[in-house]
């Protein structure tokens, strides 16, 4: 079954009948859809294709649709579809247009992201969009999908697998703790944990091994500050893992 998925501004709850008024309003806008059918849908046709985003097989696996909300008001939806391959799914989003350009694609795209590699143990994440659609290949871009094929009508396909997803993990940890945020530090070295030992340690090492080669002969405490971040992220990972292996 699906969980509920929670970020610093979002609240993402699986899809249910109850959400069905929701989606026929997002549907309604032709703006919303521009770049998928080019026109807006009918209340008919959103309620006849609400059933098909009810897919219990994919929910028993942990895949589906998430509605989103921030502050109690709707802000769009995120899913995980199930593919053929079971290894892989497919990454969606649409989002009404008062919440465009607030960095909500992003951030609701992260947290299913993280839920599929980590919950799901996902071999890899795809997705779709195209040419005209600028917006989406940013939102792609920024998780980490990497673009790996291009159609004839324009159809961009975007891919990320987990040891990309571990690379970006690394990233972002790095990223934190350079920026003075401590916890996002250790939640990002929360998440890579979550990939398991394999992907994971060598990474928090490599990253250990880098931080004890800093010269902080003559800083004057900022090179200091994140190092000291890093190296406590790097422990936390590692305390995550079980410890380090033997020597």
């Amino acid at each position: 079954m699906r969980p509920t998925l929670s970020t610093a501004r979002l609240r993402l709850e699986p899809l249910a009948p109850g959400h069905a008024e929701l989606l026929v309003e997002l549907d309604s806008d032709p703006e919303v859809l521009r770049h998928i059918l080019g026109r807006a849908l009918s209340r008919e046709e959103s309620l006849a294709a609400f059933p098909l985003r009810m897919d219990p097989d994919a929910d028993a696996r942990g895949l589906g649709l998430w509605v989103g909300f921030q502050d109690s008001v709707f802000v769009g939806w995120w899913c995980l579809l199930r593919d053929a391959d079971p290894t892989t799914a497919e990454l969606g989003y649409r989002l009404p247009r008062s919440a465009w350009d607030r960095g909500l694609a992003t951030e609701g795209s992260r947290a299913v992201l993280d839920h599929g590699f980590e919950t799901v143990s996902l071999g890899s994440v795809w997705a779709e969009t195209v040419d005209a659609n600028l917006g989406s290949q940013r939102v792609l871009t920024k998780i980490a999908l990497r673009r790996v094929s291009r159609s004839g009508e324009g159809v961009l396909r975007y891919v990320v697998n987990r040891a990309e997803w571990a690379d970006f993990l690394m990233r972002e940890l790095r990223k934190e703790a350079g920026w003075e945020n401590t916890s996002g530090a250790l939640a990002e070295a929360g998440h890579l944990a979550a990939l398991g030992r394999e992907l994971a340690l060598p990474r928090l090492l490599g990253y250990r091994d880098a931080l004890a080669r800093v010269d902080l002969t003559d800083d004057a405490g900022d090179v200091a500050d994140e190092v000291w971040r890093g190296r406590t992220a790097v422990r936390h990972g590692l305390e995550l893992l079980g410890g380090e292996p033997a020597t």
